[in-house]
């Protein structure tokens, strides 16, 4: 009864106390909304809309403060993880984008967008000692030599690809499955079969120009189904010239 009293007595002391409470609702609202905002996690999302099957340049992307709590688990954070690389699906104006629908440009999507759906799959052996089956993945680039033995004993070596994406790998038979373009798959098969092949890891960015180019390493490669033909075509050639100059002769006489 005594302190109601003093407090009615006091009302300057009533209207401290309720400024304090309302200090103390106040700061509990400033340190929520501080604690709240650390909470906040930057992604990129679409700058503009991203069609499917086309490359993602820097001007279509941005960087976006999102909640913590709604960023989805593979959402990009980094602009070098996907600048450059292809769009699985289209990503609409202001979407997180994710890494499931970003595809990297040295795979095999950069060789079907570069030929067309005109490529088949070559399986080829793997010899262990050359490159150990665990250390080749889907997606890998790889070069192809072909060595070949002749009955005197000379060794003939010859590039049969470069730059060929791994489609799928059979660990159980040491056998990986690459893309070829259906225009060099017969010249592949017959280097496949004349001799062995030889697998590499290759390091360098995909190349689509560089892919099939025929380059000997020894003096003494084995000429190439096109380079055999060209040869022929200019005998050909010569032959119907001479031909035509010793009918131009008998004519004179």
């Amino acid at each position: 009864m005594a302190k109601r009293k003093i407090l009615k007595d006091r009302p300057g002391v009533v209207w401290l106390l309720g400024l304090a409470a309302i200090g103390l609702a106040t700061a509990y609202v400033a340190i929520s909304s501080i604690h709240g905002a650390e909470k906040m996690v930057v992604v990129l999302t679409a700058a503009s809309t991203i069609p499917a099957d086309t490359v993602i340049t820097s001007a279509e992307v941005t960087s976006t403060s999102i909640s913590a709590s709604v960023v989805p688990p593979n959402a990009v954070q980094n602009s070098q993880a996907i600048v450059g690389k292809y769009a699985d699906a289209t990503i609409a104006q202001g979407e997180p984008i994710l890494q499931s629908v970003v595809a990297p440009a040295t795979t095999v999507r950069q060789l079907v967008r570069t030929y067309g759906m005109n490529f088949v799959g070559a399986t080829v052996q793997l010899d262990p000692a050359d490159l150990p089956i665990t250390d080749v993945n889907p997606g890998d680039l790889v070069d192809l030599i072909g060595v070949y033995g002749t009955q005197n004993q000379q060794v003939y070596t010859q590039w049969i690809a470069q730059g060929v994406p791994v489609l799928a790998i059979d660990t159980t038979n040491t056998k990986i499955v690459l893309a070829i373009p259906q225009a060099d798959a017969l010249a592949l098969v017959r280097d496949l079969t004349t001799g062995k092949v030889r697998v590499m890891l290759d390091p360098q960015p995909f190349n689509a120009a560089n892919m099939f180019r025929t380059q000997t390493s020894t003096s003494n490669a084995l000429p190439s189904v096109k380079a055999v033909k060209a040869v022929k075509a200019v005998k050909t050639v010569k032959s119907v010239q001479s031909v035509k100059v010793v009918k131009a002769v008998k004519t004179k006489k």
